[in-house]
């Protein structure tokens, strides 16, 4: 039987990282400058969960507000909200499919809550992008277990994204990509 354990992630783990990013969520040429700043810039924090061999789930959050696509409303929305509180912005949560709804993924959000909460951070931003249904796989989990601000849901948010290769989107199967986005603010 695999035996797994949470650790951080560091700059070593970049290739892994930005490889299981590209094949889950998006194979976009900024993912590899994106992580390489990430993973070497102290104030990020990450988390993973390791067998022997690779890692099975993990979840990153960056000091900041980012957003996958520059939303003059959605920053305006949250920049309201948020004033002069510390935000970080989570990342994907990913999780192997073999682990996937056995509690991998909410422990990922805690463990960054708990290392967040020890660096007096405030609020973290997080977008979740629908599925191919127009369903948030996760959310009711995050959301009855956190206080949270919910930003707004944004229909067909990722649509005007410049498409960098002629590859339908992963969530959605569409090109351009109709997938829509919710954003949240949890209490840290």
């Amino acid at each position: 039987m695999e035996e797994y354990h949470f650790s951080p992630i560091s700059a070593e783990d970049f290739d892994e990282v930005s490889k299981i990013y590209r094949e889950n969520f998006e194979d976009a040429r900024w993912t590899d400058a994106f992580f390489k700043k990430a993973l070497n810039d102290p104030d990020t924090v990450g988390i993973k969960l390791v067998d022997e061999r690779r890692i099975a789930g993990m979840l990153l959050a960056t000091k900041g507000i980012f957003l996958t696509h520059m939303n003059k409303a959605v920053y305006s929305r949250i920049l309201d909200v948020v004033k002069d509180k510390s935000v970080y912005t989570a990342g994907m949560i990913y999780v192997i499919p073999k682990l996937r709804c056995g509690g991998i993924g909410i422990a990922l959000f805690y463990e960054i809550l708990r290392e967040l909460k020890a660096k007096k951070v405030d609020l973290m931003l997080c977008e979740m992008a629908s599925d191919s249904n127009h369903k948030y796989p996760g959310e009711s989990v995050l959301r009855s277990n956190v206080p949270y601000i919910l930003i707004g849901e944004y229909k067909n948010y990722y649509h005007d994204i410049p498409v960098e290769q002629a590859k339908p989107c992963l969530a959605c199967g569409k090109n351009p990509c109709v997938c829509s986005a919710k954003f949240y603010l949890f209490e840290v």
